[in-house]
Order: structure tokens, then sequence, then C-alpha cells
């Protein structure tokens, strides 16, 4: 009986091991599932880039507005997908001029190559445009908004998956026939009045959110006309005006440089 007893003691004694043992394994492993960390999904980096060419630039700031747009590529995040396209007279069904991705340190020289490239087309459009007449020398900006928030939409899955830009380097001078309001623009002259108020009548969009607009104006864009073109004021109100009916953010403005921090 006395080595019965014994036995059982001994059982007994090893079921209570194997259960405390069972316990702190299966402890371990939910405090190990607890301490798991999932990465959230990377975001994307998406630029719609539209750069001047038109005839309302002289040749200095078509020179400059062809430097700052390559700075701008070079400038954006590693992996940003880019795409620019030309502002003239003809922006309602553009074709972008070039459009890709930015890889890493790595592959470099193709960077160099691909914003080397650009540089050559801006340059190459530039002397195109300045062999047509007048009338098609025109800068038709407001048209390019629709294809702007088509590009986001067709690149984003979700806009939370999305960091996006929109990028202007133009001197946002409007000289436009055909334009979302039926009717033509220009804000190539001193007075703006009925365009700041006609700008609230432009057709409403539904809000993108977090789509950053950065307006980056040529060198002395403004100075050198400032005879023939709306003051700072009203010219930044008309845009803020008309980014906002477009479901965009506010732009912010910029003198022939490079935000700092893209």
């Amino acid at each position: 009986m006395k080595v019965q007893l014994h036995s059982f003691k001994s059982f007994r004694r090893f079921q209570l091991l194997a259960v405390v043992l069972m316990g702190g394994i299966l402890f371990s492993s939910c405090n190990s599932v607890k301490e798991i960390f999932i990465p959230p999904p990377s975001r994307s980096y998406i630029a719609v880039i539209f750069s001047d060419v038109t005839g309302s630039l002289s040749s200095g700031e078509k020179k400059n507005v062809s430097d700052l747009t390559v700075k701008l590529i070079q400038g954006l995040p590693v992996g940003t997908k880019y795409v620019v396209y030309p502002i003239h007279s003809n922006t309602e069904f553009p074709s972008p001029l070039i459009e890709g991705e930015l890889g890493n340190s790595v592959q470099g020289q193709a960077k160099k190559i691909e914003v080397n490239n650009l540089s050559s087309l801006l340059g190459k459009l530039n002397k195109d445009v300045d062999t047509l007449n007048g009338s098609d020398q025109k800068s038709c900006i407001l048209n390019t908004i629709r294809t702007a928030r088509n590009e986001f939409k067709n690149r984003c899955s979700s806009q939370k998956s999305c960091v996006s830009e929109l990028f202007y380097v133009s001197d946002m001078i409007e000289e436009c026939n055909r334009t979302p309001l039926n009717r033509p623009v220009n804000l190539n002259k001193s007075d703006i009045t009925s365009e700041l108020a006609e700008a609230n009548n432009f057709p409403e969009e539904e809000k993108l959110s977090d789509i950053t607009v950065t307006i980056i104006l040529p060198i002395n864009s403004q100075e050198v006309h400032s005879s023939t073109r709306p003051n700072r004021k009203d010219f930044e109100e008309y845009w803020r005006r008309i980014f906002v009916r477009n479901g965009l953010e506010k732009p912010r403005f910029f003198n022939g440089t490079i935000p700092q921090k893209l």
C-alpha cells in the first residue's frame, strides 16, 4: 500500500508539474503574440507636376522653369511615382512629358539620365512653342486641375495609402479661351476684380484630402511684368479660391525656389 501511495503521489506531482509547464508555455506564447509588431502598409508617394512652357514667360523665365522642374524631381523622396505635364494652350487632354519612379542611390545614374532627359524635353518644347503664333501660346492652367485630380484617383487605391503632392512651376497667368467656366479667362492684366468674383462660380468638386498644392513662381515673374500683372495679394487669392473649389488644399507659393522639405 505504501508503494502504491508513493507512486500515486509521484504521479500527482508529475501532473501538477506538467500543468505548470504547459501554463508557462501558453503564457509565454500569448506574450510572444502580443509583442509581434506588424508594420503598417507602406505609403505611396505621388507627385503630379505641371511645368510652364508658354509664351507669357520671358526666355530667362523659361530657363528658370526648366531648371526648377529638374531640381524639383531630384528633391523628391526615393520611391516617389511622378508625372510631368506641360502647361500650354491644349491642357484639356494633355500627354505627359515624362513619368517614372525615383529609385535609390544605387540607381542614381539612371535617375540623373532621366532628369537630364526631362530638361532636354522642356527645352525642345519651349522652342516648339516659340515657333507658334501668338494665339497658340496661351496658358490654360484651369484645365489642368481635372487632370491632376484624375491622376491622384487613378494612382491611389485610397487617399490614406498615398502621400500626394501637386506642383506647378509656372507664372500662373491664365490666358485661355476654353475653360471650365465656359468663358475666356485672362489674368494678364493689373485689375482682376471680375475674375476674383468669377472664381467663386468655378464648378465645385468633391474634397480630395491630404493633397499638398505647391506653386513655384519663376524668378522675378511678378516683378518683371508688374505693370501688366495683378498685384500679389489678388493673384494668390484667385488661385486659393480656384483650388478650394476643386476640392484641394490652399496652395503654398514660393519665389524661384524649391521647398526645402518635400
